[in-house]
């Protein structure tokens, strides 16, 4: 066996001197060789402990003894060494793995800027060391350890197998230790293992493997070695009792199964009672009963698929406004997210006059509080004190404000909610049925202050009144004649209206009503409210009578006179008389013969 002559791979130049050198680590795959280490080229004797990351890249075995000539060929000074993080400091135990013409670079680094404590720095080159992730002189190395509050760094290690890579170094090191090496003083580290099973190109969260160093000075955790096969992981490590001074050797390890934590998502966020929301979840347990809740009270069930996940829609119950949580369990797993209830009122009805009673329901306000319920720029109306879950119901007489009036409930805590009322003009009759010639009564609100008031019936003026300093009005007039069913009564202000119907019923009266002795007799009937231009026919105890006119016809109004003859020889008794007209509308009255 022979070997070849040694090369210096370090021999320094003009622009990058050597430098004091420490801590070579090599690695192998293919034609590549990649060797690291850490020296403090070009910062001189008085920064004896500034040390930068290098690297030596071949690609023919290291079988070429120039370096100029063969070595960093893709560097950007061929030959010479290539500074991994030029803007360091403090820079340590360089350690390299490589995989065909991937290689992944691990070392601890205690630039102040970066981390004070320590930090463990990862980059990676996919083309044999022609370009890095993250790039060079532009971006910060991956920092897998990101423990910003412990010391951090020492004894680190690589291994990569497949698509898995490992690193391993010490970390939740007891404040003030400066190196846990053994016998180095009473402080305590822990072995820690950052995980990635894509090539190096993210990393799961570190893991403290030891579980050590929680309680104080206990143990002192050096000397670590690492292994990796598949998506498998060995760390082992040594650890001294302090206390006793004897040494153990520990062994952790991980077949690469991912834990993922179960996690809960809400569609919307933010809305009032009675909003429906789209639940989602993750990684709970396979095909089992998930049971939702809402502010910690049950409100729906679900099965997960073979996953752990599932979806389901729930109706937020009555709660208390602010954020409530919606939570999720399988019995062994849970999660949460978090909802936030606004408050909400709504009004029955939602219209009317001034003097219209209202009822506000009111939900998602603050637990047992006094609320206040203010109509427009009329002031408090009303007041309500909510129940334990933030509702509340109440009610009030619609002050005389003509338009949309927003109503605003506001509790003790400020939360507030608002609807609108839209009050309009509305007039009411009494009676609303009857015949011509009745007196009838008609009261307005929500028309102008002061105002005059036209009433009109069936499209002509029948009377008129004067509004109050509220806008209401009461009079009177007296039916005049008109067809039967519904005819129309406005009241206006020149501004306002309102209408309701009065409907005429038809009636008729008799001439004379009873017979005096055994001669015949001539009965008037008179007629109203009946159908306009409208056919009529008499009839006496049932029998239609000759009249005269003989062909009876109402007036555009609904009236109309005629005669008929009660002949001598009629019995004695009392006897209907019917008019009807050709509508059907038909009135009566009695003929009594003596």
């Amino acid at each position: 066996m022979t070997w070849s002559t040694p090369v210096n791979l370090n021999p320094g130049t003009k622009s990058v001197p050597a430098g004091t050198t420490r801590e070579p680590w090599i690695t192998a795959a293919g034609n590549n060789v990649y060797v690291t280490w850490n020296d403090n080229s070009g910062y001189g004797s008085t920064q004896g402990d500034v040390y930068d990351p290098y690297i030596m890249v071949s690609n023919d075995n290291g079988q070429c003894t120039v370096v100029a000539d063969c070595w960093n060929l893709n560097a950007p000074v061929k030959g010479v060494k290539l500074n991994l993080m030029p803007n360091s400091s403090s820079s340590w135990e360089i350690q390299d793995q490589a995989v065909g013409n991937t290689v992944y670079v691990i070392w601890r680094d205690h630039t102040p800027a970066y981390g004070v404590n320590g930090t463990v720095f990862f980059m990676m080159s996919t083309n044999a060391g022609a370009t890095w992730t993250p790039t060079l002189d532009s971006q910060v190395p991956i920092d897998v350890s990101n423990n910003p509050s412990s010391v951090t760094g020492w004894s680190n290690g690589i291994g990569v197998s497949g698509s898995t890579v490992a690193l391993s170094y010490l970390s939740y090191c007891s404040s003030g230790e400066q190196e846990p090496s053994p016998d180095s003083g009473s402080g305590d580290c822990n072995m820690v293992a950052a995980y990635s099973n894509n090539g190096g190109q993210s990393f799961f969260p570190q893991v403290n493997v030891s579980t050590d160093g929680t309680s104080g000075p206990i143990t002192d955790v050096s000397s670590s070695n690492f292994a990796v096969s598949g998506p498998n992981v060995y760390v082992t490590w040594q650890d001294e009792d302090i206390a006793s001074g004897d040494f153990q050797v520990y062994l952790s390890s991980t077949n690469g199964n991912i834990i993922q934590t179960p996690s809960l998502s809400a569609t919307p966020v933010r809305g009032a009672v009675g909003t429906t929301v789209a639940v989602s979840g993750v990684n709970f347990l396979a095909s089992s009963p998930i049971t939702v809740s809402f502010a910690g009270a049950p409100v729906g069930t679900i099965t997960s698929n073979s996953s752990g996940g599932f979806s389901t829609t729930i109706t937020v119950p009555s709660a208390v406004a602010g954020s409530n949580s919606i939570s999720a369990t399988d019995g062994t797993n849970a999660a949460s997210s978090n909802f936030n209830v606004v408050p909400n009122i709504s009004l029955t009805p939602v219209k009317g006059s001034a003097g219209t009673s209202v009822t506000v329901t009111g939900t998602g306000f603050g637990a047992s509080l006094a609320v206040s319920v203010v109509f427009g720029s009329s002031g408090q109306v009303a007041s309500a004190t909510t129940n334990s879950l933030g509702s509340f119901s109440t009610s009030f007489s619609a002050p005389a404000s003509l338009g949309t009036n927003t109503v605003t409930a506001t509790d003790s805590s400020s939360n507030s909610a608002s609807a609108n009322f839209n009050e309009n003009t509305q007039i009411t009759l009494s009676p609303v049925k009857g015949a011509t010639g009745k007196t009838v009564t008609v009261t307005g609100v929500g028309f102008l202050d002061t105002a005059t008031v036209t009433i009109d019936y069936a499209g002509s003026e029948i009377t008129t009144a004067t509004s109050n300093s509220t806008g209401g009005f009461s009079t009177t007039f007296t039916v005049p004649a008109s067809v039967a069913g519904d005819n129309t009564v406005t009241a206006s202000d020149g501004t306002n209206s309102a209408t309701a119907n009065y409907n005429v019923v038809s009636s008729i009266t008799i001439t004379p009503k009873t017979s005096a002795g055994k001669n015949s007799i001539t009965v008037t009937v008179t007629g109203t409210g009946f159908a306009g231009d409208s056919p009529v026919t008499i009839t006496f105890g049932g029998t239609t009578e000759t009249t005269s006119p003989a062909s009876i016809e109402t007036s555009v109004t609904g009236g109309f006179t005629a005669t008929f003859v009660v002949p001598s020889t009629t019995p004695s008794g009392s006897y209907t008389v019917q008019a009807t007209d050709g509508s059907g509308n038909s009135a009566t009255s009695t003929f009594k013969v003596n």
